[in-house]
């Protein structure tokens, strides 16, 4: 619980930063991957704060909906919407409003 606080207290923290400056979030900034076993040499690509951000929310909900089928398997009570993704719940309500 202590590290969850902790993260949170960080993450205000760069909320609060990058609202004072504007630009920051979608200043260019570099990412270093590696992205195979086979060729273990990191690359370097661009990015922003902002798609970085964008790309782990994505991600934390692609880990919610495991643990959602989890849960689940478990016959543990989980929200219906927990582990998808916001643009899937749009969705699914303008088709429950089609004709």
């Amino acid at each position: 619980v202590a590290t969850i606080r902790g993260i949170q207290d960080q993450l205000c923290t760069l909320k609060e930063t990058l609202n004072r400056a504007n630009n920051l979030a979608q200043r260019a900034l570099t990412v270093r991957l590696c992205t195979s076993t086979a060729e273990p040499r990191a690359k370097d690509v661009a990015s922003s704060m902002e798609r970085e951000l964008i790309f782990l929310h994505g991600h934390t909900t692609h880990h919610y909906a495991i643990i959602a089928v989890i849960l689940k398997m478990l016959e543990l009570p989980v929200s219906a919407d927990f582990g998808i993704a916001p643009s899937t719940l749009v969705y699914e309500e303008q088709m429950e409003c089609a004709p």
